[in-house]
């Protein structure tokens, strides 16, 4: 119930700005009941919060689902008997056929040729699916899905865990005996098979990433006030910044001047995971061509301001990381030309990031 869930979950929401709000809009792949957070010219949107909307909580539910105002319906699980598991995390019964709301969901997994010589487990947890070794797919969309089980899971030792991502996220929700719990790289067969809900590819639903996002922070200092890191990530391969020295100079002199650091992620050699996890935490503002890297969100404090580098391809958009952080409380701001992401300039960068800076004493309100 909503009395309870209140304490949970983000209270305040930001719809989203950009510097072409127009070519924004017409360019992404998010149906007109999928577009929860519209694109405002005017960056005073970033001031103006809001409560999340039925939008939000429809996300990983099925889609003709309709919520009971009071007993609003959250997340769910299919506990299913006799159950065979295929590489892509489908399950099959003698009856059933059921793939996890995930992304390429008609591109159906294998079997063995024999699925009754498949090793029996008595009780398992599957939350392995399509593409979930990706590191955004893991973090936003396989790993939240153990968020709201994790009581169960200690309590019930004896359930084996199905996951093949090795995101180290896993850890972090505290699940006693993992090493020994561990299904990976098979197909099996359960008496009694637990299935978490999903989410649709690329929008990563409300409550689960958010309770992950908690689990993921609690041992960190979480503290609005004392943010005071400029995040610039660096990638290594495709979609990186061709001027990222030019841009990493004109944020290092202008987060000076606001008593700020800069902090430059590199994605090659990753730095180590926890300190990773507090830099993120500490950030007040991630500036980011998009990819993988922007996935420690997760780690960031609620209102955080991510500035993405979009990449403009065949007149289409990538709107994964858009959805996540208006999921997490965070504010979002896109940079988009048709000359391609890799061309975003520092100047490009510095008018969102001036405007943001004028404003750090907002950002860092609760």
């Amino acid at each position: 119930p909503w009395n309870i869930m209140k304490y949970l979950l983000v209270p305040r929401y930001y719809d989203t700005s950009g510097n072409d709000c127009d070519l924004i809009e017409k360019s992404h792949k998010l149906k007109p009941s999928w577009n929860n957070f519209p694109c405002h010219s005017n960056l005073s949107v970033f001031f103006d919060a809001h409560a999340f909307t039925d939008w939000n909580m429809r996300l990983g539910l099925p889609e003709k689902y309709t919520q009971l105002p009071g007993n609003e319906l959250w997340t769910y699980i299919h506990v299913i008997q006799n159950a065979v598991v295929t590489n892509n995390g489908d399950i099959l019964t003698d009856d059933l056929e059921l793939a996890p709301h995930r992304c390429r969901i008609r591109r159906q997994g294998t079997l063995p040729r024999a699925p009754n010589n498949l090793t029996v487990f008595d009780e398992v947890f599957s939350a392995h699916q399509y593409w979930d070794t990706a590191f955004y797919h893991s973090s936003l969309e396989g790993m939240p899905r153990f968020a709201p089980y994790i009581k169960l899971l200690n309590d019930r030792s004896n359930i084996k865990l199905n996951i093949w991502s090795k995101n180290r996220l896993l850890k972090l929700y505290g699940i006693t005996g993992m090493k020994n719990r561990m299904l990976r790289n098979q197909s099996f067969r359960a008496k009694v098979l637990y299935s978490p809900a999903g989410g649709p590819c690329g929008r990563s639903p409300l409550f689960t990433p958010q309770l992950m996002s908690l689990y993921a922070r609690r041992d960190l200092d979480n503290n609005p006030q004392t943010r005071n890191i400029i995040i610039l990530i660096r990638r290594s391969r495709s979609r990186g910044f061709k001027y990222h020295n030019e841009i990493a100079a004109m944020i290092e002199k202008e987060a000076t001047a606001h008593g700020l650091e800069l902090f430059v992620f590199r994605d090659d050699p990753l730095p180590d995971f926890d300190f990773t996890r507090r830099m993120f935490n500490r950030a007040i503002i991630i500036v980011a061509p998009i990819g993988a890297g922007e996935s420690n969100m997760v780690y960031s404090q609620p209102g955080t301001v991510l500035i993405e580098g979009q990449c403009y391809i065949e007149g289409k958009i990538n709107t994964c990381y858009r959805v996540a952080a208006g999921n997490l409380g965070m504010r979002y701001y896109a940079l988009l030309t048709k000359k391609g992401c890799s061309r975003i300039t520092a100047e490009d960068v510095r008018q969102p990031l001036k405007f943001f800076l004028e404003h750090v004493d907002k950002l860092r309100k609760i």
